[in-house]
């Protein structure tokens, strides 16, 4: 480009240095001498720098406690670094990053959840994605200002172009939209209902905006469930969950887990490691034999091995390119890095020898690693790459001339003893796909729970459609062991219960076994019934049957789900985004008090769903026999208690059980299971028999018409759509839609809203977060109690 753009935040920085090629939102960078690597540590509010000559930490920045640092863009000049500060909700210049004693110094505040940052050429612009604000905020790195702030939605990362002068202002922004987007009127639940949305900003001011480039479903992922004739169905996939882009030869690459939520459930047929391809000059899509794929087809194709020994790549972090079309893409769940090559007219895994993956461990290294980012060395005849391992707390070096991990630097230490060790563990275990947690890396908890929150995407599950639930309000902060009941119909009672998912959706050993040998003959059988060791009750563990807990700690030889469920404990919501007017906020807040809102969403937890007892065969012992007329001991044969709910005006209709728990029983004499939590359902018209979406993924009608869960509130900023079936895509519509309006009166049959009043209540509802003041749950709405 010609010309300067001093005033704009545009001046080249240090004498016209430039970077040396596209900046992209990354959690680990490198100097463009390759003298330092820089990686943040989100859980120990950290950045580290190591010297790559010596593979060594050579120096530390700490920042405030709870600041969450999650990206790291570098100056051109080599000795500033630009950190977000997720917690902070801020992007904090870091100076002296050449010497021994970096300092950060200012810090500017920016959106809400911010999780990337990229910078122009010159270093004289940052770019910050603020997921929860919906925003990216512009920054002037010398002042350290916010110069303009544009709306995206949920935006996540950020690829600056760059055409190698000193003109900041005539490059453009590549910023991808978290959640896929719903394409048309297609409905949630489908395999091509949502499409991939990346947000095109050029860094003039003065420069329009072109539409959002569309990145379209994924008609073939190569794998699919097993036909009757032996062969297979074929599935496509969404993209969603679009965590990180490069800038690489004139096109954008992007990094998405692509998921097939149609169903059946089946370990390999469901969520997908994809890299969508776009071309800068069209802003199109590339779908030509070099351009999108599902990886997983990829690997189908080119794994000289046979389909079933090689990693399919869950939740693909992140991705760089060592050089013209030579990308290397991290999985996160597996602790692989794949080396994908981008040919005129193909794409190649691997390299010229055949298919291969680089493992992020050596000979010896056992340790699982959790990975969030991968930045290459900029020199060509520098081999190097370097992985962050998030929650291995290190950073892995990765010699790309024989394609295998050299090294592993320690950039911070991991808590051995207590609380701390059983969360740190809790969390390795959530979010990876290795050993006993799923099938060759394919998926983890986290990759429907990015975060440990939502996928924001509704499923097709045994129990009928279900939109992923944030797990930000599954226990109490207030209330010590105060839980909620899992699942839309509160059909589990512990954390450890998602064994049957770990088993069937992810296709893994499991962690409640009787060995440690890795295989299906170690597991602990859950629906049969089981003697716990001290006592004498025989019953089984599945669902709400028995205690999956009790047998974690009494029969399994390895306790890793009270690990899991420490982690669990600590997942926080989203903040609230910061430009919300304060007073829609206020007023949202007396609407709600008003519709008595409260009474399905109060208490600390914002939602009065609770598990009031402690799961034990006595108390829940024998699952409910075949024939509906037939129960077993325990809260299935205890009656809700008489005379509550008297907050609602309509108590009968809002619940309609009979005993504790129970499959549902309708009125004309049919049932459908699994069982229920049935004290914390509510009727409050959200579930339509006649939609054909309400269905179980074996075709039956799906669990619900007896009522629902209610979920908690926190977070619905980023939570969009809303119900179970993902069937209202905004809170507006939530609140003005006649289709909901048994919902908004189900607690005050006379509460009605106007446009300003639906706006100044869905205000309110976006800024719940942890740090909200609690609004009680209030007399007349618990039946839940007597256990």
């Amino acid at each position: 480009g010609a010309g300067g753009s001093a005033g704009a935040g545009g001046t080249a920085g240090d004498g016209g240095v430039v970077l040396p090629r596209p900046s992209r939102s990354t959690s680990i960078n490198i100097t463009t001498d390759d003298a330092f690597v820089v990686a943040v540590n989100p859980d120990n509010d950290s950045l580290s720098v190591m010297n790559v000559s010596s593979s060594t930490r050579v120096a530390q920045v700490t920042f405030a406690s709870g600041a969450q640092p999650v990206g790291v863009a570098i100056h051109p000049n080599n000795t500033a670094a630009f950190v977000v500060l997720r917690g902070a909700r801020q992007l904090v210049r870091v100076n002296g990053l050449n010497t021994l004693t970096p300092t950060a110094g200012m810090a500017v505040d920016v959106g809400s959840e911010p999780t990337g940052v990229a910078l122009s050429p010159t270093g004289a612009i940052a770019l910050v994605a603020n997921f929860g604000e919906g925003t990216v905020s512009f920054v002037n790195t010398t002042t350290m200002t916010v110069m303009r702030t544009v709306p995206v939605p949920t935006p996540r990362a950020v690829a600056i172009t760059n055409d190698g002068d000193s003109d900041d202002l005539d490059e453009t922004a590549y910023v991808t939209q978290f959640y896929g987007a719903r394409r048309g009127t297609t409905p949630e639940a489908t395999d091509d209902g949502l499409e991939g949305k990346v947000h095109v900003l050029p860094l003039n001011p003065a420069a329009a905006a072109p539409p959002p480039i569309t990145l379209a479903p994924i008609a073939d992922t190569g794998f699919g469930p097993t036909l009757a004739d032996g062969g297979v169905a074929i599935v496509g996939c969404v993209p969603n969950q679009l965590f990180n882009i490069a800038i690489n030869q004139g096109k954008g690459y992007v990094t998405h887990v692509c998921a097939s939520p149609r169903g059946p459930v089946n370990p390999v047929a469901n969520l997908f490691a994809g890299v969508s391809v776009f071309s800068l000059a069209t802003n199109t899509e590339d779908t030509s034999d070099a351009g999108t794929f599902a990886l997983s087809k990829l690997i189908r194709q080119q794994d000289t091995q046979g389909d079933g020994g090689s990693s399919l790549l869950g939740v693909p972090i992140e991705i760089d390119f060592k050089a013209p079309g030579i990308a290397y893409v991290v999985s996160q769940a597996a602790d692989v890095v794949q080396r994908i090559v981008y040919g005129a007219n193909s794409t190649t895994l691997g390299v010229a020898t055949g298919f291969a993956q680089i493992q992020l461990r050596s000979a010896g290294d056992t340790a699982i690693k959790v990975p969030i980012g991968i930045v290459a060395a900029h020199s060509s005849a520098n081999q190097l790459a370097f992985v962050n391992n998030w929650v291995d707390r290190s950073v892995s070096v990765i010699n790309l001339a024989n394609q295998a991990q050299t090294t592993t630097i320690r950039s911070e230490t991991i808590p051995t003893t207590g609380t701390p060790h059983a969360i740190h563990q809790g969390k390795k275990f959530y979010f990876t796909g290795l050993g006993r947690w799923a099938t060759r890396g394919v998926n983890s908890c986290g990759s429907c729970h990015p975060d440990g929150l939502s996928d924001n995407l509704t499923w097709v599950f045994a129990a009928g459609p279900r939109q992923t639930t944030p797990m930000d309000g599954s226990y109490s902060k207030v209330t010590p062991f105060e839980q909620r009941a899992f699942n839309w119909t509160a059909i589990f009672d512990e954390v450890h219960d998602f064994e049957l998912n770990t088993r069937g959706t992810a296709g893994g050993v499991g962690a409640l076994v009787s060995s440690t040998t890795l295989a299906n003959s170690s597991r602990i059988a859950l629906d049969l019934a089981t003697v716990l060791d001290g006592g004498t009750a025989l019953t089984q563990n599945d669902f709400l049957t028995g205690s999956t807990r009790q047998v974690t700690q009494r029969n399994s030889v390895l306790k890793d789900w009270d690990e899991v469920e420490a982690f669990s404990r600590t997942i926080r919501a989203n903040k609230a985004p910061r430009g919300l007017p304060t007073a829609d906020v206020t007023a949202g807040r007396a609407l709600f008090m008003q519709g008595n809102c409260q009474a399905c969403h109060g208490g600390p937890k914002w939602t009065v769903s609770r598990v009031s007892y402690d799961p034990s065969p006595e108390k829940n012992g024998a699952r409910v026999q075949a024939d509906a007329g037939t129960v077993a001991s325990g809260l299935r044969v205890q009656a809700l208690d008489g005379g509550a709910l008297s907050a609602f005006a309509n108590a009968a209709a809002i619940n309609r059980d009979t005993n504790k728990v129970s499959v549902e029983r309708l009125s004309d004499g049919g049932t459908v299971g699994p069982e229920r939590i049935t004290c914390n359902l509510r009727i409050v018209g959200t579930f339509d028999g006649a939609n054909t979406l309400e269905r179980k993924a074996d075709g039956t009608p799906a669990q619900g018409e007896l009522g629902f869960n209610p979920p908690s509130l926190l977070g619905m900023a980023t939570s969009a759509p809303y119900l179970h079936h993902g069937a209202a895509a905004t809170l507006e519509d939530l609140f003005t839609n006649t289709r909901w309006a048994n919902h908004l009166t189900a607690a005050n049959v006379n509460f009605t809203l106007s446009t300003m009043e639906a706006a100044q209540l869905a205000a309110f509802v976006r800024s719940i977060d942890d740090g909200t003041a609690v609004i009680p749950q209030g007399a007349g709405t618990d039946i839940c109690g007597g256990y």
